[in-house]
């Protein structure tokens, strides 16, 4: 229905200067090239195989985020419970963050907030 001739038919049934248009009884009446009944059916099998291909990955990325949610909820619950020993962990950057945290300018923007 995009191409070409079928615009071009479309066009040449309009009628109107300023806003061609066409009518709907017209427009049902105009020749449209289908394919047949075996290619339509083969069109449909790659579309629904795409979708089930594309609702798979979906359900899979979506149990992901799941599963890192709870390994981040339990990695935190032993972090807190002492049950990891995080004594001699380096945290990359942390120094400047440990800075940017102390610092009387992230007390008053927490003040603020609050304010």
């Amino acid at each position: 229905m995009r191409s070409s001739l079928y615009i071009d038919e479309i066009v040449r049934n309009s009628f109107g200067v300023s806003y061609p248009a066409i009518n709907s009884s017209i427009l049902g009446n105009l020749d449209c090239i289908l394919p047949d009944i075996n290619t339509q059916k083969k069109i449909t099998n790659f579309i629904n195989f795409k979708i089930n291909k594309i609702d798979n990955l979906v359900n899979k990325t979506k149990k992901s985020i799941e599963k890192y949610k709870e390994y981040k909820k339990s990695l935190i619950f032993e972090a807190v419970t002492g049950k990891i020993d995080l004594r001699d962990y380096k945290l990359e950057g942390g120094e400047k963050l440990a800075e940017h945290n102390n610092s009387s300018e992230t007390k008053r923007e927490c003040f603020s907030a609050v304010d």
